[in-house]
């Protein structure tokens, strides 16, 4: 049964990849993740010393609006910004479509539909490879029966389905962790039973794999390290085996940090230093922080809440409470693990990890999850109410088959539901109106001018206010290349509620408008660095000569904010000949009446 149940689910994820594959396999993060193979192995510039060629395929191919998968480094050569674990698991499908485009009439770039296709259905290899090993982790502990709902649940009760088989997502990391998770766990347990090398070898090549892909995954190796431990006594015993295999365990280490060096190696080749980090010079507005979670928003938030996208993942929670029952040499393994992992995952400061169903950077963790998941549904099977619970366990399964088909036909928005939102579609089948889409939050993925309407006029009230007025006229020296004056302060001094809009003006005066070059600029600072800027040149003002001239506009604070001592920063630039006087400068804050940015 758990294998008919297995090929079924598999052939219905082959056939959405098949049928309903993206338009454009390399677009955006995964354009970034792939980028490695074509220019090592193609065009023999891992550098990006030739940009105008690279140049060329980016119009060819459009992968995003920005060329944001690769920074500039000090050096002039461009760095990837994403790590090089993808591409590792990409190869074999790579060269293979290599050699086949060599037979068609496609250009043989790299890019073309060959590759993009050979990369998909290699994807679609990947995470068929990761439910045969979750069917045989769960077949270690339970029946044919409850090993096909657990599966079921697993795949289409939860944000899994939508994430590996649309929108091209199965490119994505993590269907590729959901995969090596499964195999690490599985050989985990088979070498803590058996002791084998060849269990241990491959334990460990997951384990580098996975510190490759996202270096916060080596939190894998939580799950083998604890395995079996649950009291002092076993503690000391899995010290001893440790002891005992410790030549296994020195293999196992040199596999781990032979495959991250290819990592290392990269970086130190392109930029001269063995230990950077490209993610985070390139994009200073987003990365972890590990003293500031989201995790009530992860929980529970319409955005992109777990209970609100997988609700039966309730299931896994409630199952670890007949985990540590039933298994306790399973449970100090998958629950610490699992819970390091959450939190570590709800500290970045995107939370909600862009444009998906549900959140798919807790993906991986379902692996886990899959244990405790597999104790719950065993008890309901043994209650006397176990047919009410499964009839429970199938509408919420269909109903989260109802809303990953909105997500495909952007009815269910993947990047800004809000409450109201979420709710104005719960069972919408039609196209949203402009009206429901007012009701998204106007997060870091809207573009466009930002505009303080009349609603958000009625909806947000002032909070702060500073005003800078200068006893002498200050002005700026002319003699210096992009001279300007900065009025910082910062957020936490302004506002402690997200969707707070931001109002900066100054007071200038030029002689004359002939010479006159520069901008008025509102951003945001990180530890110096600068993120989400606003400009507006002065080109596009009529500023009148010899007279108060009067700046203001409006800035939508980042909702991602990384830290309460990020800076607002209005500044005014000078980059001509002419002289610009500030007579002063203002900020003010406006904040929403009712934060409804975590429900």
């Amino acid at each position: 049964m758990a294998n008919s149940t297995l090929c079924v689910l598999i052939l219905l994820i082959v056939g959405f990849v098949i049928f309903l594959p993206p338009i454009n396999v390399f677009c955006y993060d995964v354009f970034g993740y792939y980028m490695y193979l074509p220019l090592q192995f193609k065009y023999n510039d891992i550098y990006i010393h030739d940009f105008d060629k690279f140049n060329e395929l980016l119009q060819q191919y459009k992968p995003s609006e920005t060329f944001y998968q690769a920074i500039q480094w000090k050096n002039g050569n461009w760095v990837m910004r994403y790590p090089c674990g993808a591409a590792v698991l990409y190869s074999p499908f790579y060269f293979l479509s290599d050699s086949i485009c060599g037979f068609t009439n496609y250009a043989q770039d790299g890019f073309s539909k060959p590759y993009q296709w050979g990369i998909l259905l290699g994807c679609a290899f990947y995470t068929c490879l990761g439910l045969f090993f979750i069917k045989k982790i769960l077949s270690l502990y339970f029946n044919q029966i409850i090993t096909s709902i657990t599966l079921v649940v697993l795949v289409v009760g939860t944000n899994y389905f939508f994430n590996v088989a649309c929108h091209g997502g199965n490119a994505m990391t993590h269907n590729l962790l959901f995969t090596l998770y499964a195999i690490l766990i599985y050989n985990s347990i088979l070498w803590h039973k058996q002791f084998q090398i060849k269990r241990l070898i491959v334990v460990a090549i997951c384990m580098g794999l996975c510190f490759i892909l996202r270096a916060t995954e080596i939190l894998c190796v939580l799950f083998p390290l604890l395995y079996g431990v649950y009291n002092k006594e076993t503690f000391f015993n899995k010290v001893k085996i440790i002891r005992v295999y410790a030549n296994q365990f020195f293999i196992g280490v040199i596999i781990i940090l032979a495959i991250a060096f290819i990592q290392f190696s990269y970086w130190k080749y392109v930029s001269g230093s063995f230990f950077i980090n490209p993610y985070g010079a390139s994009n200073p507005g987003e990365g972890l922080e590990l003293f500031k979670p989201h995790i009530i928003e992860s929980l529970f938030s319409f955005r992109k809440g777990l209970f609100i996208y997988s609700p039966l993942l309730i299931l896994a929670f409630v199952g670890f409470f007949y985990l540590y029952r039933a298994k306790k040499s399973l449970f100090a393994s998958t629950f610490i693990y699992f819970v390091i992992s959450f939190y570590v995952i709800t500290c970045w400061s995107c939370w909600w990890y862009g444009a998906c169903y549900g959140n798919r950077a807790l993906i991986p963790t379902y692996v886990a999850l899959s244990l405790p998941l597999g104790f719950c549904i065993e008890r309901i099977l043994k209650n006397r109410f176990k047919v009410l619970f499964l009839g429970v366990m199938y509408l919420l399964v269909g109903f989260n088959c109802f809303k990953m088909w909105q997500a495909h036909v952007y009815i269910l928005d993947l990047c800004d539901v809000t409450r109201d939102y979420y709710f104005s579609t719960l069972f919408q089948n039609k196209s949203t109106t402009e009206s429901q889409r007012l009701l998204l939050h106007k997060g870091k993925s809207n573009s466009g001018t930002e505009i303080f309407t009349k609603n958000d006029s009625l909806t947000h009230t002032l909070a702060f206010a500073k005003f800078e007025n200068f006893e002498s006229t200050r002005t700026i020296n002319l003699s210096r290349t992009d001279s300007c004056f900065n009025f910082e302060i910062p957020i936490n001094q302004i506002t402690n509620k997200r969707y707070t809009w931001i109002q900066a003006g100054a007071s200038i005066s030029i002689e004359d408008t002939i010479n006159l070059s520069g901008e008025f600029n509102i951003q945001m600072k990180h530890k110096g660095y600068i993120f989400k800027l606003k400009r507006r040149s002065f080109k596009g003002l009529s500023l009148v000569p010899k007279t108060n001239n009067k700046l203001q506009f409006y800035y939508l604070v980042p909702e991602d904010l990384r830290s309460k001592k990020d800076l607002v920063s209005v500044s005014i630039v000078n980059r001509g000949k002419e002289s610009i006087k500030i007579n002063n400068v203002f900020i003010k804050s406006y904040e929403p009446i009712i934060d409804k940015s975590f429900y």
